[in-house]
């Protein structure tokens, strides 16, 4: 029991970290991941084994993080520029 306890409090722990390490990579590189679609590309790879996906959702802390509501519509404005000029 006293393993179980010590082995969910270093899980825990490693997450925190990570959480960190993702929340201070996505605030230094934000820019990149709005604009460069490889790097995006790249970073939502890097997101997924965590299972996080900051695009999934508009609210919460990757839509403060990373303004995902502006993304969806910059996107919506992107397709509609490519679906015109086709």
């Amino acid at each position: 029991e006293e393993m179980k306890a010590v082995s969910l409090s270093s899980a825990m722990e490693t997450v925190k970290k990570l959480e960190i390490k993702l929340t201070d990579f996505a605030k230094k590189h934000k820019k990149e991941i709005q604009t460069d679609p490889a790097f995006r590309k790249k970073f939502l790879e890097m997101c997924a084994p965590l299972g996080v996906d900051p695009l999934s959702s508009e609210k919460g802390f990757w839509k403060n993080m990373l303004g995902i509501g502006e993304f969806y519509y910059e996107l919506a404005v992107k397709v509609a520029e490519v679906c015109l000029a086709s």
